[in-house]
């Protein structure tokens, strides 16, 4: 973790989370994910586990769950944490880098990480990392923005012809190809996996997310965005005719089970 990184999201948590993630559009507390895996928590975990979420943020995920004997939550911007341990005085909140799960080792029935991954320098090693904190038949959950639509074959092409950056923060693009590789070296199996965000990703909230990213990455890049709105009046027209299946929303939420 950079303190690039660290500055950019601390001056991201000084302001209000929901102008700057557009997965909390429309004044969201909780992301989409983030329901999705309340819901499974609450179908397939019975007994009352420690769970641990790295890069919790405000910790309103954690603040949400019920049932749980130990709720830790790890995120490197001090605002962050200081905004979180303000609302809730009843989850453990640490800051620090990566290196503090080390410290968790074979202790949690559950690890969680929404959208932190991809902003790391080596996803891999994370991941490792998160396995190595789960007892014997825990649960990793993790998502990742998926490029598997509309939204994300634009940005594809533009970062794989022409080394246009989505963002500063982005560094990898994880596709369920990427998780299953990391499981070859691992202790853990992939169980499930389900996209969410739809309209994000080739919906009605697309062009709203995509319009200012386009023009602002190719200016940034020194190429021509005078085309922008005549692509994206194209995709609008052509929306309706875009397969919609379990991969195509604009994030993917992964479940691994230790072995």
């Amino acid at each position: 973790m950079s303190e690039d990184l660290k500055k950019y999201y601390d001056e991201v948590y000084s302001k209000d989370k929901g102008k700057h993630f557009v997965k909390y559009r429309g004044g969201e507390l909780l992301s989409a994910s983030h329901k999705v895996v309340i819901e499974w928590l609450s179908e397939n975990v019975k007994s009352s586990t420690g769970i641990l979420d790295f890069g919790c943020g405000e910790a309103d995920f954690l603040a949400s769950l019920t049932g749980f004997s130990r709720r830790v939550g790890i995120d490197f911007s001090e605002i962050a944490l200081s905004k979180a341990s303000e609302k809730y005085s009843d989850i453990e909140l640490i800051c620090g880098p990566e290196k503090i799960l080390d410290d968790f080792q074979s202790s949690m029935e559950i690890v969680t990480s929404f959208g932190t991954l991809e902003h790391l320098d080596n996803p891999k090693e994370i991941f490792h990392k998160f396995v190595k904190c789960l007892k014997q038949t825990g649960y990793l959950i993790v998502s990742c923005p998926s490029f598997l639509n509309v939204r994300g074959i634009i940005w594809m092409t533009l970062v794989k012809l022409f080394n246009v950056p989505m963002s500063l923060s982005d560094k990898h693009f994880l596709s369920i190809y990427d998780f299953k590789n990391f499981t070859k070296d691992s202790n853990v199996e992939l169980i499930h996996y389900i996209s969410v965000d739809h309209e994000l990703a080739q919906g009605t909230s697309l062009r709203m997310d995509m319009q200012k990213r386009l023009m602002n990455a190719l200016r940034d890049s020194n190429l021509d965005n005078t085309q922008v709105n005549n692509l994206l009046n194209w995709v609008e027209n052509n929306l309706p005719y875009f397969a919609i299946n379990e991969y195509s929303g604009a994030e993917i939420i992964y479940i691994f089970r230790k072995n």
